[in-house]
C-alpha cells in the first residue's frame, strides 16, 4: 500500500476532531476527547533478525489522570518507510475529577513482519520521530543500549543534538548496569554481556541543562541480542 506524507496529518485531523457523548442524564454523562499524545521517547532495535517481529516502544507524557494511549494507525509510506500514528483518549465523567499530572507512561506497537533490508520507522504524536532499522541481520549475543538525545524545539532545520547528556540503565532501585554520555552528535552507545533472561529496567536521561526524564521499561524488558536504541526529545 502506498501513502503520501500528506495523509499523516490528514489522518490525525480526522481522528482528533471529534468527541463522543453518552448517557441519559447529567450524572451519567461521559465525554471522550481524542488527542495527539506528547511523545517524549521512542525505542526500537536498530537491527532485527529475519522472521522476527519489530517491537516499537513508545513513552508518552500523560497530562491528566483521565488520559490513556489507546490506539495506533499504521501505514506503509513506500518501500523503505513505515509510519505509526499514536492516538490518545481522555475520558471525562460527571462524577470523576481529572487530576493534573505529568507522568511518563509506556506503550508499544508490534510490526509482525518487518522488511529484511534497511528501512525507517516514523512515529507521529505531537512530535515526529524517525528511526533507522536494518532487517534480516543475525543478532549478536550481547545486550546493547544506545541513545539519541535532542532538543524538542531545535533550530531552523528541526531538533538539534544535545551533547553531554547522561543516560543510565538501572535495574531495580539502584543496580546501574550502564552509563552513557552523549557526544557532539547527541548519541552514545554501549553494550554488555547478556546478564540472563529478559528483565525490566529504567532508563534515566539527564540533559546538559539539567532536565531529566525517567523512561520505565517494565512492560517492554531488555532481551539478549535485541539492540535497544532510544530517541528522546527534551
Amino acid at each position: 500500500m502506498r501513502n503520501s506524507r500528506a495523509a499523516v496529518p490528514a489522518l490525525l485531523a480526522a481522528l482528533l476532531a471529534g468527541f463522543v457523548l453518552a448517557g441519559c442524564g447529567s450524572d451519567e454523562e461521559v465525554v471522550i476527547n481524542n488527542f495527539s499524545p506528547d511523545i517524549v521517547a521512542v525505542t526500537a532495535p536498530d537491527t532485527v533478525a529475519a522472521g522476527q517481529p519489530l517491537d516499537v516502544k513508545i513513552h508518552w507524557r500523560a497530562r491528566t489522570t483521565c488520559q490513556e494511549l489507546t490506539d495506533f494507525g499504521f501505514a506503509v509510506f513506500d518501500d523503505t518507510t513505515l509510519q505509526i500514528t499514536a492516538l490518545g483518549k481522555e475520558t471525562v465523567q460527571a462524577d470523576q475529577v481529572c487530576e493534573p499530572i505529568a507522568e511518563v507512561r509506556e506503550a508499544s506497537y508490534r510490526i509482525p513482519d518487518p522488511p529484511a533490508r534497511r528501512f525507517h520507522v516514523q512515529v507521529y504524536g505531537l512530535q515526529h520521530f524517525d528511526l533507522g532499522v536494518v532487517g534480516g541481520v543475525t543478532p549478536a549475543a550481547v545486550e546493547r543500549h544506545s541513545v539519541l538525545v535532542q532538543t524538542s524545539t531545535g533550530g531552523a532545520v528541526g531538533p538539534e543534538p544535545v551533547a553531554g547528556a547522561v543516560a543510565k540503565v538501572v535495574v531495580g532501585a539502584t543496580d546501574t548496569l550502564l552509563v552513557l554520555v552523549t557526544g557532539l552528535d547527541g548519541t552514545a552507545d554501549s553494550s554488555l554481556v547478556c546478564p540472563g533472561p529478559a528483565r525490566a529496567y529504567n532508563l534515566f536521561v539527564r540533559g546538559s541543562g539539567g532536565r531529566t526524564v525517567t523512561l520505565p521499561f517494565q512492560q517492554g524488558p531488555a532481551r539478549c541480542g535485541v539492540a535497544e536504541r532510544t530517541h528522546t526529545l527534551f
